[in-house]
């Protein structure tokens, strides 16, 4: 697990991608509800047409935390501010078809007049897009705000208040 963390780390892939076909499964299936319209449903419907099993059995960083693939970007907010781990190969590592993976995340904003807030108690989302600066990302999820179908949101890291995420990028074995 270290070895393809570090390569992660440093960029290099062991395993072909499937972030674009991971993309064209969630766009197929805007306004759908996939499996009993759970967030993770979605997710994992992508890996089970892409012959990957299943998201990987162990929980981490705590219970309840599902672990998608290879972790490519971790953040934590401490004090106030978003720190990473250790093993994080930062925001510019995160691409379309990635996994996110929230718990307990706020996220607020002010433009203008307009305030919003988004809140992510425990809560599996997959990238669209991403935005130049790394932390902009619009994402495919289900089962938020009331709709149990696939939608697309945006989603701005850089107002993350609290809680932590993990975006994972999904392998296919060799």
């Amino acid at each position: 697990m270290l070895a393809v963390i570090a390569a992660v780390a440093l960029g290099q892939q062991s395993r072909p991608e499937l972030g674009p076909a991971i993309v064209r499964y969630c766009e197929s299936n805007l306004k759908k509800q996939v499996g009993r319209g759970e967030c993770s449903d979605l997710a994992l419907g992508a890996l089970k047409l892409m012959g990957v099993s299943t998201r990987l059995p162990e929980d981490e960083p705590a219970p309840g935390d599902y672990v998608w693939g290879t972790p490519v970007y971790r953040v934590w907010m401490e004090g106030g501010k978003a720190k990473e781990w250790p093993d994080s190969g930062g925001r510019k590592a995160v691409k379309p078809g990635d996994i996110v993976q929230l718990r307990d995340v706020e996220i607020s904003w002010r433009n203008g007049n307009a305030y919003g807030q988004q809140f992510y108690p425990h809560h599996t989302s997959v990238v669209a897009s991403v935005g130049k600066d790394g932390l902009k990302w619009t994402v495919f999820e289900q089962n938020s705000n009331g709709r149990r179908y696939v939608v697309k949101n945006d989603m701005d890291v850089a107002n993350m208040k609290k809680g932590y995420f993990t975006v994972y990028r999904v392998e296919k074995a060799n």
